[in-house]
């Protein structure tokens, strides 16, 4: 026996996605609970099948509906004021965002800069978190990079402390949808550096996310002695 739909009623389906780390392209979510508020106060609630899918009948005298959408590691996603197709069928479809960080840096590999012996210089870099959850980070200078032919003519370590460099904060937290910055200062103080010299080194920014990579910076500074790019002028005087 079919039982035909009354001619107020639609049929309210969707289908719900969970999005991937950085909100990327993601997949249905299986036994995600849906919610459905109506203009009375009144709710009832489904969960998706396997396929994400959801699909319920409601009197379009009940409209607008507040739809919202739960699942675990997920940020709720709601849409409201969802009007109704009276006989018909209306579509509703969300995405829930992973509730997870996203880290991007500007610049992304490099910070390099040119200083004359005993000149100072501060570069920034930006910290991006686009995703829904803050995270936590600091900053580890994994040390100076030692040319391969000074190696090999003294004794020294090929990787040393980086005492050219200071970054501040060294460690804090990026919230979510947002950014920070962090200093670099670059030293060419002689008690550091001689001149002319190509200072190298590395830096990792690390996140407290196990899936989200720790960022790998070279930091470079070249040093030039001022007085061999600058001579002083010398006034010859007229007889």
């Amino acid at each position: 026996m079919t039982v035909p739909m009354p001619a107020t009623w639609s049929q309210v389906e969707g289908i719900i996605t969970g999005l991937g780390r950085c909100d990327s392209p993601g997949a249905p979510i299986a036994n995600a609970s849906v919610v459905f508020l109506d203009s009375a106060g009144r709710f009832w609630s489904q969960t998706t099948d396997d396929a994400g899918h959801f699909i319920v009948w409601l009197d379009s005298a009940q409209e607008p509906l507040t739809i919202t959408a739960l699942a675990p590691n997920y940020i709720t996603a709601q849409q409201m004021n969802v009007e109704l197709t009276s006989g018909g069928s209306t579509e509703v479809d969300l995405s829930l965002r992973l509730l997870a960080p996203c880290i991007s840096t500007v610049p992304t590999d490099t910070i390099e800069v040119t200083l004359a012996l005993g000149e100072t210089e501060q570069r920034t870099l930006q910290v991006n978190n686009s995703g829904s959850s803050a995270a936590d980070f600091m900053v580890l200078e994994l040390g100076e990079i030692v040319p391969a032919q000074q190696i090999q003519t003294e004794s020294v370590d090929p990787v040393e402390e980086i005492d050219w460099l200071t970054t501040a904060p060294i460690s804090g937290t990026v919230p979510a949808d947002s950014m920070i910055e962090i200093n670099f200062t670059f030293d060419a103080n002689p008690l550091y550096v001689d001149a002319p010299e190509d200072c190298f080194g590395e830096v990792m920014l690390a996140v407290d996310d196990p899936m989200q990579p720790a960022a790998h910076l070279s930091v470079t500074m070249h040093v030039f002695d001022y007085t061999e790019h600058y001579l002083p002028l010398v006034r010859r005087s007229t007889p």
